[in-house]
C-alpha cells in the first residue's frame, strides 16, 4: 500500500512499529546492493532535471510539466509532487514504489519503465575506465 508524504524531506512517520503500513522502513524501502546513493535510498517525489544533478525533490514547482492528476494544495501550504496513482488517489511515495511510479507509471507503463518506453536498442555495458577517468558512453534511457 502506498504511503502519502505531504511534506518535503525525509519521511518521519512511525519508525519502530512493524504493525502499521506507515512505517519509515516501508516508505524508503531500497535495495542497498543496487541503490547505492542517497538519491535512490531516500527517494520520494521525482528526479529533478534542472542542473543535471540527479537529485530528487518533493516540490511540484521543480517539475516542468504539471502532473496529469493535479491535486490542489491545502490552503497556505506548498504543492507537493504526487507521483503514485492508486485506487483513485494520489500519493507522494518513496522507495521502490515511488521511483517506479515517477519513471514508469507517469509515462503510461504502470510501474515498469520498460513497458512505458519499449525495448532497448542495444545492451548497456559498463563505462571503460581510462587514465583520465571513466568515459561517457551512450545509454538506452533518459530519466524524467
Amino acid at each position: 500500500m502506498p504511503i502519502d508524504k505531504n511534506y518535503a524531506g525525509v519521511y518521519t512517520g512511525p519508525v519502530n512499529d512493524p504493525n502499521t503500513s506507515q512505517n519509515a522502513s516501508s516508505y524508503h524501502q531500497a535495495n542497498i546492493m543496487v541503490e547505492t546513493n542517497r538519491t535512490l535510498q531516500l527517494f520520494s517525489g521525482s528526479l529533478v532535471q534542472a542542473g543535471g544533478t540527479g537529485a530528487n525533490s518533493d516540490y511540484a514547482s521543480q517539475f516542468p510539466e504539471p502532473s496529469p492528476f493535479p491535486s490542489p494544495p491545502p490552503s497556505g501550504s506548498t504543492l507537493i509532487h504526487k507521483q503514485v496513482y492508486y485506487n483513485g488517489a494520489q500519493y507522494n511515495m518513496g522507495g521502490c514504489m515511488g521511483c517506479h511510479a515517477s519513471q514508469g507509471q507517469d509515462q503510461g507503463g504502470d510501474f515498469s519503465v520498460i513497458l512505458a518506453r519499449g525495448s532497448v536498442a542495444f545492451p548497456e555495458v559498463p563505462a571503460p575506465v581510462t587514465a583520465r577517468g571513466v568515459l561517457k558512453i551512450q545509454r538506452n534511457r533518459s530519466l524524467k
